[in-house]
């Protein structure tokens, strides 16, 4: 079956802004699949959520508002001194991902957010992930499989 992939509508507002990134194809980027290197590197509930009870050190933060979301986002950014390429994905599987630099994704969050229900944001070098559930809930954590999180250079 061939199925018919959603070019996300942020990629064409970052590139009318001017911002550089790359369109990862559903089902393969350099031989890994996004979604399954997620899969590898973190519990995952059957609902799709990621299963915070699971990851040590993680952060929840209930929001209720557009507007809370994004500067909880951006303080996870900034708190965690995060820096670097990362992934992102949504919801529905056959949107095309994202890579991209996180200052680009955090001066664009509000239009990252708002291109599905469910986001999973993810470092594939540092092994972290920040996932937005649509009930208001942004969660942060390393992946279980390292014993200490990486140090940002």
């Amino acid at each position: 079956m061939k199925y018919e992939y959603i070019f996300p509508d942020i990629a064409s507002f970052l590139a009318k802004e001017g911002y550089f990134y790359e369109l990862l194809n559903p089902e393969s980027h350099d031989g890994v699949v996004a979604s399954e290197w997620l899969e590898k590197n973190f519990p995952i509930c059957p609902s799709g959520r990621i299963d915070w009870q699971n990851v040590v050190d993680c952060h929840r933060h209930p929001w209720q508002s557009d507007e809370e979301l994004i500067a909880l986002f951006q303080n996870v950014i900034k708190n965690e001194k995060l820096t670097g390429e990362v992934v992102v994905l949504w919801t529905n599987v056959l949107t095309f991902g994202l890579k991209l630099d996180i200052s680009t994704l955090c001066k664009n969050a509000a239009e990252v957010f708002s291109e599905d229900w469910d986001t999973w944001i993810f470092s594939l070098s540092e092994l972290y992930c920040i996932e937005n559930y649509h009930e208001g809930e942004l969660c942060f954590g390393y992946s279980p499989l390292i014993s200490t999180p990486v140090a940002s250079e």
